[in-house]
Order: structure tokens, then sequence, then C-alpha cells
């Protein structure tokens, strides 16, 4: 009788003991996993501002001021991308890839030809780490061209939506 209950309470601490280990291990995992999911979230909050502020200028300045603007926005999303992200890295890559190209836009409208060209570039080498398959910079002008209207088409709809 003393055995059978011995066994019992053994086999009852061990497998209390087995939860608890199951339980403290799900608890760091889900720590882990939060943590990683706040962190990204406060970088996407992060860039949203800043993307949002380099397209007003982008869009409704004079080119020298969208050309400081999206500096200051590539500089933001680089960063972030040094922090090696893995969920983020193909969008960070693709943000990149458009405000370079957008950049080389403004410098060509302002005479920059060696500033344009060197953006061209760099947003054709960030295009290659996304699934976006643009090689060559006429391509890459097409496509910002249409993104551009698009952002204008949906401004367009906010603003008569705000005044209706």
């Amino acid at each position: 009788m003393r055995f059978v209950w011995r066994s019992r309470l053994v086999v009852g601490v061990m497998g209390f003991t087995v939860g608890l280990a199951v339980g403290i291990g799900g608890t760091v995992w889900f720590m882990q996993w939060g943590l990683k999911t706040a962190k990204e979230f406060a970088v996407l909050h992060h860039i949203t501002s800043e993307y949002e502020d380099a397209m007003q200028q982008y869009m409704f300045s004079n080119p020298s001021a969208g050309m400081y603007a999206l500096d200051h926005y590539i500089r933001t999303v680089e960063f972030y991308k040094e922090q090696k992200l893995e969920s983020l890295n193909k969008a960070l890559s693709f943000d990149l890839a458009i405000a370079y190209a957008r950049l080389g836009n403004l410098a060509e409208k302002a005479g920059q030809r060696e500033t344009a060209a060197q953006a061209f570039s760099k947003a054709l080498m960030f295009f290659q780490q996304t699934d976006q398959k643009i090689t060559s910079v006429v391509e890459l002008k097409r496509t910002i061209q249409h993104f551009d209207e698009s952002y204008q088409k949906g401004l367009r709809k906010q603003q008569g939506a705000i005044k209706e």
C-alpha cells in the first residue's frame, strides 16, 4: 500500500513539475514574441509617421525640401533595416527602393543628374531584395509615377470624404 501511495505521489510531482516547466517555457516564449511584435509595431508606427511627412514634402514642396525630407526618411528606414528585423526586411527594402526612386525624380527635377543617378541605382539595388523585379530606370520611373498617381487619388478621395 505504501508503495502505491509513494508511486502516485512521485507521478503527481513529476506531472506537476513537467506542467510547470511547460507553463514557464510557454510564458517565456510568449513574452519574447510579444516584445518582438511590440518592437515591430513601434518601428512601423515611426516609419509611417516619417513617410507621411516625407510624402507631403515630396508631393507639395519644392524639390530641395522634398529631397531633404526623403533623405531624412531614408536614413530612418536604413537605421531600422540595420536592426535586422527579419519579418520587416522585404518591406523595408521596398520602402527604401521607392524612397530612393522618388529622391532620384526630385534630384532630376533640380538638375542634379549625378545625385539622381546614384539614387536610381540604389533604388534598383533595393528592388532586387524584394519580390518586385524592376531592372531599369524606365521601369522604375513608371512604377513611381503609378504610385504617386495612386497616392494623389487617395488624397482626393480623402479630401472629398472630409468635405461631405
